[in-house]
């Protein structure tokens, strides 16, 4: 979170001198204390080089504080450790993307279907994996990434663990692997944050869906709109942490040479939108 608070802030058009200077001595501090225990990795990594980025931006000022300074600098010193995962701020040039003359954005988002008849082929953990990265790319509140995917054959096990929902009878079993999407509720803090693990976790799902959907690859959601000893009984199936609560099942597989699926017409557009300018 204190990282996200320094890159959101670098990214401004003219982001004021030594902005957050408390939230970067913390940032520092909280650091350091992660080290000690942990060591060092990707998420140390991450939020040194975020104050390394931080001094850069603001080296030719004179800082608030001379020995709080020196905390921060101790800290994004470690930003160059060889650990890769760099943060703060790089240049964007959206007119090199060529938005609209890569891909057919209209037959992408218009041919996608939720399917319910798969091939008797496997999804390699290559497609998986690399779904899974685009999905990280999905907005999460603060960049905290809170978002969780387990991911389990059809097997027996798979069995079991589909008869804990109600909705895919008839067809659950074509599908090669299935996933179920979790949110870490650590990742909040307050009674405010009560609803964001469904946004986030939503918007995880969603993209993770696209992803498979541009490899080619065809999916199916499974409502997972339970009362407590339905998500129990799942949860004696499978060992699913106790701070991850879970957003919705997903089957995942080839798609069959023909196969029929849902018109699912859409609402007109005047039923959703309302332009309030």
């Amino acid at each position: 979170m204190l990282t996200h608070s320094i890159e959101k802030g670098l990214s401004f058009t003219d982001p004021h001198v030594w902005f957050g200077w408390d939230k970067a001595v913390e940032l520092a501090r909280q650091s350091k204390i992660y080290s000690d225990k942990y060591g060092s990795d990707w998420l140390r990594a991450m939020c040194c080089s975020a104050l390394d980025a931080y001094l850069k931006a603001f080296e030719t000022a004179t800082p608030p504080c001379q020995n709080e300074l020196i905390i921060i600098k101790k800290a994004a010193e470690q930003s160059h450790s060889g650990i890769t995962c760099r943060a703060g701020i790089k240049n964007f040039n959206p007119q090199e993307l060529h938005f609209g003359h890569d891909v057919d954005f209209n037959r992408f988002f218009t041919t996608r279907f939720s399917v319910r008849h798969f091939a008797n082929k496997p999804v390699s953990k290559e497609c998986i994996d690399a779904a899974a990265r685009w999905a990280q790319r999905a907005p999460s509140v603060c960049n905290r990434q809170s978002a969780r995917l387990h991911i389990f054959p059809n097997d027996e096990l798979g069995a079991r663990i589909l008869s804990c929902q109600n909705g895919n009878r008839g067809f659950g079993q074509m599908a090669d692997k299935i996933g179920i999407v979790t949110v870490d509720l650590e990742n909040f803090l307050s009674i405010g944050e009560r609803n964001q693990a469904w946004v986030d976790g939503g918007l995880f799902a969603m993209t993770f869906i696209w992803a498979l959907h541009a490899q080619g690859l065809a999916s199916c959601c499974l409502n997972w709109a339970v009362e407590f000893g339905q998500d129990k009984r799942l949860r004696k199936v499978v060992s699913l942490p106790q701070n991850e609560v879970v957003i919705m099942l997903l089957l995942i597989g080839h798609y069959p040479e023909e196969l029929a699926v849902p018109v699912s017409p859409r609402r007109p557009l005047a039923d959703i939108i309302r332009y309030h300018i």
